[in-house]
């Protein structure tokens, strides 16, 4: 039998107390965070944003997910968020709730961010559809973990590594072997993702992945897995809350081929720093080519984070490059007077392979990659980053858009490099247009960020740079003339992270 007693008067008075002292608490701790807010805006004379996108659904901007959806889904993404910077202005901002979002060309802003409250900006928080493969990686990590990392890394790019030019001219050689020197229509395109391939694995692996040779099954597989892993974590990020039903087959498989392969190597590289050690005690110690895993070794025995190293900087080294290369190439064939300008700069050099010296000075051919990289950046939209504390940025806010913009902590920020590079303000009129010219006197500072910037910004830059500006050099030794198979306009590809003509670039080549 069950007897029921009535709670004693003191139990009652005693949980009201405590409920009430909870709601007092919690009021207060939100009275002081809004009275915060409030001075951070009056300090900083904000106002509400002038360009507001409002979501029909309002808690995760299921509509907006959608819209994306289909506008990636017909290449035409890029076109979405420029027609809505006109609409909006040059910073708008995406309501949900509780948060929201804000997409911005300024590049007052970007200088902000990026440079000027470095500190008030995470990276992690939004990079988290890449934390399956690279967790430990400087590319997922912010604050001291951060420093420690990229103090790691920034040893592995200073000259001496990216002015090897022997690295770039083995597989040059392998890859003009397989370009049809009759005017055969080609996907050169193509040939340049195996060439940027096999540099940045022998680069980073000491052993090339050869898909310009013989590669054995295994790295031809490993090859293909890299691909669609790179894939796969774009559409992690993209779908959001659609990706499980909407994954891509044989993902899991491909990620798993990827991080044992990257493991292994990282592997090897522990245990030939052993090796060395022994060595260095007195015995004979074999010379080997550079390789980043190696030199990585010789400053720590973390495995994983090795491995995650690695494979950061594979996707961003591979893709970039021959991303940028296929951008310049499909310009170079619809545009002859730049060419034929090109040409002539090249031929300063009588034939003979460039320097690192020469391809540095070499002017036109600057000028070039930065036109080219203006109109079809490698990367159109910057990862996000993502207020760790209450801020400001210096545009966004009021009627013309011109005043500070109030950030509470939690906000993501989008960096849209393709639309900012489109402004006409800062480019001209012309600014759809192909003109290396341009950059003679153009200085646009903040304005032009391909590759960020800050204390963030690509480590690897020039290392990718000095190898598009040889191949592009030692390429146009060879062949004086090219034509372009394919009348198309420009078409986004974007099935990774990396901008690319939809199609491939089709060509023909005339040697001399």
């Amino acid at each position: 039998m069950f007897f029921l007693y009535a709670p004693h008067p003191l139990t009652v008075a005693a949980i009201g107390t405590l409920l009430t002292g909870s709601f007092i608490y919690v009021a207060l701790g939100w009275w002081k965070l809004r009275q915060s807010r409030q001075e951070l805006e009056r300090i900083n004379k904000c106002l509400p944003p002038r360009g507001v996108y409002r979501n029909l659904e309002p808690f995760i901007a299921f509509d907006m997910i959608l819209s994306l959806l289909s506008a990636a889904k017909n290449k035409k993404l890029l076109q979405w968020f420029n027609g809505h910077f006109q609409t909006y202005g040059p910073t708008f901002v995406v309501q949900t709730i509780p948060k929201y979002a804000i997409h911005t060309t300024e590049a007052e802003n970007i200088k902000t961010a990026y440079s000027l409250k470095f500190d008030d900006w995470s990276v992690r928080p939004a990079r988290q559809s890449f934390k399956h493969l690279m967790n430990g990686s400087t590319f997922m990590s912010d604050g001291a973990a951060w420093s420690h990392s990229r103090g790691i890394l920034r040893p592995m790019f200073v000259k001496d590594r990216i002015t090897d030019l022997e690295l770039y001219e083995a597989h040059f050689q392998k890859l003009l072997k397989l370009i049809p020197e009759d005017g055969s229509t080609f996907d050169i395109s193509a040939l340049f993702h195996r060439y940027a391939f096999d540099v940045s694995s022998e680069f980073l692996f000491g052993e090339s992945l050869d898909s310009l040779g013989s590669p054995t099954d295994a790295k031809v597989q490993l090859a293909h897995d890299i691909e669609l892993t790179i894939q796969d974590a774009a559409d992690r990020f993209r779908k959001s809350l659609l990706y499980r039903w909407l994954r891509r087959p044989g993902v899991d498989q491909a990620v798993s081929n990827v991080l044992s392969s990257t493991t292994r190597y990282a592997q090897e590289a522990l245990d030939r720093a052993v090796e060395d050690q022994k060595h260095a005690r007195g015995e004979h110690k074999a010379t080997r080519p550079y390789s980043f895993l190696d030199e990585m070794a010789r400053q720590t025995q973390d495995l994983e984070r090795m491995s995650h190293e690695a494979t950061s900087l594979m996707f961003a080294g591979k893709d970039t490059t021959a991303g940028l290369l296929g951008s310049m190439w499909y310009l170079f064939a619809r545009h002859p007077e730049v060419w034929d300008k090109l040409l002539a700069e090249v031929d300063q050099l009588e034939g003979a392979p460039p320097t690192y010296e020469w391809v540095k000075n070499a002017k036109y051919l600057r000028y070039c990659e930065h036109e080219a990289m203006r109109l079809y950046p490698v990367t159109p939209i910057l990862p996000p980053r993502v207020a760790n504390k209450n801020t400001v940025l210096p545009l966004g806010g009021g009627k013309d858009g011109k005043s500070p913009l109030f950030v509470p902590k939690g906000t993501a920020l989008i960096v849209h490099i393709y639309s900012a590079n489109r402004r006409q303000e800062i480019y001209g009129k012309d600014a759809e247009e192909f003109k290396p010219e341009r950059w003679e006197d153009l200085r646009p500072g903040w304005a032009y960020t391909p590759f960020g910037g800050g204390p963030r910004i690509c480590v690897g830059q020039q290392f990718a740079l000095t190898e598009v500006y040889y191949l592009t050099v030692r390429l146009m030794q060879h062949f004086r003339r090219i034509e372009c198979r394919d009348s198309r306009p420009f078409i986004e590809d974007l099935a990774g992270v990396i901008l690319s003509p939809d199609g491939g670039v089709q060509v023909g080549l005339y040697p001399a």
